[in-house]
């Protein structure tokens, strides 16, 4: 994991060193951040834009299978695990 974060920083640190010397990246999307590893802010466009966090979720989903089920497993969430306040 830390060499997929390593290299998906590397890649990012160009584009985030050109938008803090221009008027930053040209970019389709309706909402995004250039975050450092130290968590200063490069660059945004509507930052506090309700947006969903699908890809975000999947990501974090993989990483708790990986360390608590083996990938072969089948695992049955129950509808009391469902609920939100199970996991505050």
């Amino acid at each position: 994991m830390t060499i997929v974060l390593t290299l998906a920083l590397s890649l990012v640190a160009p584009v985030a060193a050109h938008a803090a010397a221009t008027s930053g990246p040209k970019m389709d999307v309706p909402a995004a951040t250039i975050v450092t590893a130290d968590g200063v802010v490069l660059w945004s466009k509507n930052p506090n834009d309700k947006r969903r966090v699908a890809s975000t979720m999947k990501m974090l989903n993989a990483l708790v299978v990986r360390d608590h089920a083996k990938l072969d497993e089948v695992v049955t969430v129950t509808k009391k695990r469902l609920r939100a306040d199970v996991w505050a």
